[in-house]
């Protein structure tokens, strides 16, 4: 039986439960909608948003999004959105894969919020953004100069300045001589422009791709460090992940995890508080995969047995070891994967003394493991149940009571995330 069969069973099976309740709460809450609850954790019932249900801290409604996907996602809403304002300027539509669009984006929009959709200043950012793009696709200097200023009013003439050198800067970031783009931002930033967060952004990210890795690693740093660089904190993780990956180093990848699993461990009112919080959210989904917490083929990192000279392999161990979020998830895909994977024919007295003995040990990797508890802790020592008729029967009635706290809350309870996986190994 698939654990979809088994949330339908379980959905019909409690609803029964909700008979008792009060009138409101069985019109707010369908065998549907609870059923939709329980389904949530399906495809992963040892995923990162498991565990958040699992320990109260609610699993916000998100995808795992890597950066490529929200590239994509600005480029198009900047076809859009030029199109709108300017439909006549056909070039704002030519959109390189290589082009950046996210910050674009954002500062078109705030214009057009200051100044309104018809400001002449508007259409004037959008000719000079027009040659970024050109040099983005990699045209000449006749190409992309930007176009004489505007004589704007006095309020504006400072932001126009601040506007037009960070674009110039742009141009020079697309084009060959990456020194002197470095020079542009670095210049920008210390101005105390508008743009002075994207600008240490862009000086950290030309470092790491001219490999100067460990200048680029401290400028990342810095920018996190830094509250007033706020609005590129989110890149500048995703860029820290870069440089990781490049360096490939253990404190590299040990930095990567834990602001990965920081971002995972945020309280739900602190990930939907705006647009880029949950963005953030959605590729720590994504990236805590990437990073190695995720089922592994064997027990090396339970063991602790490493490689010479142990890179992401000792930044896993080490996070096995800290991160209760990270022992539960590896201990559970990996056994529950195997089980998944196994005949049936394969699963008796050896598989169950092999995944006691994973689980047992696994579950002795402290101080972590003092961190997986309540139905968090239920589904891991679910994997190694007897098949015993006591030993079922006590995993069944783990599974029903599960049931039964998701049906109570209509899906709101810790119990929701586990009541599946409960189900499925009784």
């Amino acid at each position: 039986m698939t654990r979809r069969h088994i949330s339908l069973a379980l959905a019909f099976s409690v609803s029964s439960l909700a008979a008792s309740a009060p009138a409101w709460a069985q019109a707010a809450c369908t065998p549907e909608k609870l059923n939709a609850a329980i389904d949530a954790f399906a495809t992963a019932p040892f995923g990162a948003a498991a565990w958040r249900q699992l320990n109260g801290l609610d699993a916000p409604a998100a995808s795992a999004d890597g950066p490529s996907y929200s590239g994509y996602a600005a480029t198009e809403a900047w076809r859009k959105r030029t199109a709108e304002l300017a439909p006549e300027m056909a070039e704002l539509q030519n959109v390189p894969y290589e082009c950046r669009m996210v910050y674009p984006l954002e500062v078109l929009n705030a214009r057009v919020a200051k100044l309104g959709a018809t400001d002449p200043y508007v259409k004037q950012w959008l000719m000079a953004q027009a040659r970024v793009l050109k040099a983005c696709d990699g045209a000449g200097a006749d190409q992309t100069a930007l176009p004489a200023p505007l004589e704007v009013k006095p309020e504006l003439a400072q932001l126009q300045q601040q506007d037009r050198a960070y674009q110039e800067a742009s141009v020079a970031f697309y084009g060959a001589d990456k020194t002197k783009a470095i020079q542009m931002f670095k210049d920008i930033a210390a101005a105390k422009s508008s743009h002075a967060a994207a600008a240490r952004y862009n000086v950290a990210n030309l470092l790491a791709n001219a490999k100067n890795l460990t200048a680029a690693r401290t400028e990342a740093a810095d920018i996190l460090a830094d509250p007033t660089m706020a609005s590129v904190h989110t890149i500048t993780k995703e860029l820290q992940g870069y440089i990781a990956n490049l360096e490939d180093t253990a404190e590299g990848w040990t930095t990567l995890i834990d602001n990965t699993i920081a971002t995972l461990s945020q309280p739900a009112a602190a990930i939907t508080a705006n647009e880029k919080s949950q963005g953030e959210y959605s590729s720590a989904l994504y990236d805590i995969d990437f990073v190695g917490i995720r089922e592994k083929q064997d027990d090396w990192w339970v063991r602790g047995q490493l490689p010479e000279a142990p890179t992401l392999s000792k930044a896993i161990v080490d996070a096995s070891r800290k991160h209760p979020m990270a022992l539960w998830m590896m201990t559970g895909q990996s056994v529950g994967n195997m089980y998944s994977r196994a005949p049936w024919s394969m699963v008796g007295p050896k598989w169950n003394a092999w995944s006691a003995s994973y689980i047992d040990r696994a579950m002795a990797l402290q101080p972590a493991a003092a961190g997986i508890a309540g139905p968090a802790r239920d589904m891991i020592d679910a994997l190694k149940a007897g098949t015993d008729d006591t030993s079922r029967a006590s995993l069944w009635a783990k599974a029903k009571a599960a049931a039964e706290k998701a049906s109570s809350s209509c899906g709101d309870a810790a119990e929701t995330a586990a009541v599946l996986e409960l189900a499925y190994q009784a």
